[in-house]
């Protein structure tokens, strides 16, 4: 337990921090409903106790353990990476109740997809103190998207960025790992435009 309790500080030797409200968005209102005393329990030993007041920020590996256990406890019998990919999709949910969200999702319904994928990174900084992205076109209906550290769990920023480009109603979007390095990621987005009318 006091390693667990470790992690909670905010001066943690991590520079790859994540704000507080990430996590209250999640776990406090988006699954507030599914957060059962035994998933509480879990997320508590891994170092977010959502019975007390949340810290302002987290090192980056409590948001890892606390996915983990989450995937596994609210998807009990799915594959891990579909799991921890829904929970991705959630974070938009909870991403999307807030001002910030709202303005910034109505604001991409205007841009190419293009601008939309680059004010991606603007839209991160609200979560964490440390993603980067960068966007190459590789032709009109192909794009890259390489993203400098997402972890152990790189489905859960596909998960993010495909709920993300559903919101921007131009057609339909796939979104595959193109390379994963362990920290870096670079996803692969085809776009399918919507039928001329």
């Amino acid at each position: 337990m006091a390693a667990a309790m470790s992690l909670t500080a905010t001066d943690t030797a991590s520079p790859h921090l994540v704000f507080g409200q990430t996590f209250d968005r999640l776990f406090n209102e988006v699954l507030a409903g599914r957060v059962t005393p035994e998933l509480q329990q879990a997320l508590r030993d891994v170092g977010l106790d959502l019975s007390r007041p949340l810290l302002p920020a987290y090192p980056m590996e409590v948001l890892e353990k606390c996915m983990e256990v989450a995937a596994q406890r609210l998807y009990r019998g799915v594959p891990q990476e579909v799991a921890l990919r829904a929970l991705g999709e959630l974070q938009v949910d909870a991403f999307t109740r807030t001002l910030v969200g709202r303005a910034t999702l109505a604001a991409m319904r205007l841009f190419s997809v293009k601008m939309a994928l680059d004010r991606l990174s603007r839209a991160w900084r609200n979560a964490n103190n440390f993603v980067q992205t960068e966007v190459r076109e590789i032709n009109r209906d192909l794009y890259e998207v390489w993203v400098n550290e997402v972890g152990r769990f790189p489905e859960i920023t596909l998960g993010i960025m495909s709920a993300i480009l559903k919101h921007l109603g131009q057609g339909k979007f796939q979104v595959t790992i193109a390379h994963y390095d362990g920290h870096a990621c670079t996803y692969r987005i085809s776009v399918q435009p919507p039928p001329s009318p």
